[in-house]
């Protein structure tokens, strides 16, 4: 049987996609920050699709993919951004630096990118990972691509064997913008 890793599977595009290879007959595992709530979620899709599903908490190293910790890299990195500015606003201008070539901020990607590579080599340690597919807002514009690389890069450098097992996919720009339902609809068949 074949199996999908989607990091952010609780929602939104992630929640499509999920339910896309489900459909399809592939063991899905999504993962979440919210532990009940995505095993929850995993035991009701695999009822609806009578197909493996599972749903685990992220760990510590993936934990590095979402926002909150793209934020607190913010810090570190010396880039002062007003605290009233909501999430959404924040990733904004880190993105505007990204746009204006900020070694700063593509520094921000490149050690998110650095623990995600490392967080799939972890999962492979449980499931036979062949394809990741990175969605969301940290992925948009530039930082997404650099993310990736270095993920990439990881793989090869540390765990050269798992690398050529597995393949990291980012879609094109509109492509991670896009809706839930189209997000999944879309999938070209893998493998």
């Amino acid at each position: 049987m074949k199996s999908v890793l989607i990091i952010g599977g609780e929602r939104n595009s992630g929640l499509g996609i999920a339910r896309k290879f489900l459909s399809e007959g592939w063991q899905t595992v999504i993962t979440s920050r919210k532990e009940e709530e995505i095993k929850t979620l995993a035991t009701k899709l695999r009822e609806e699709f009578a197909t493996p599903c599972y749903g685990f908490k992220y760990t510590p190293l993936d934990a590095l993919t979402d926002t909150d910790v793209l934020f607190e890299n913010i810090e570190r990195a010396g880039i002062e951004l007003d605290e009233n500015l909501s999430p959404a606003e924040k990733l904004k201008v880190v993105q505007g630096l990204m746009k204006e070539g900020d070694e700063r901020a593509a520094a921000i990607y490149d050690t998110i990118g650095a623990y995600f590579g490392y967080a799939i080599a972890y999962y492979a340690e449980f499931y036979d990972i062949k394809h990741v597919l990175i969605m969301g807002r940290v992925t948009s514009g530039e930082g997404g691509v650099i993310l990736l690389e270095r993920a990439q890069e990881v793989l090869d450098k540390e765990f050269p064997e798992l690398a050529k097992q597995i393949t990291l996919h980012i879609p094109d720009e509109n492509s991670r913008r896009v809706g839930q339902s189209v997000a999944a609809a879309s999938l070209p068949k893998l493998g």
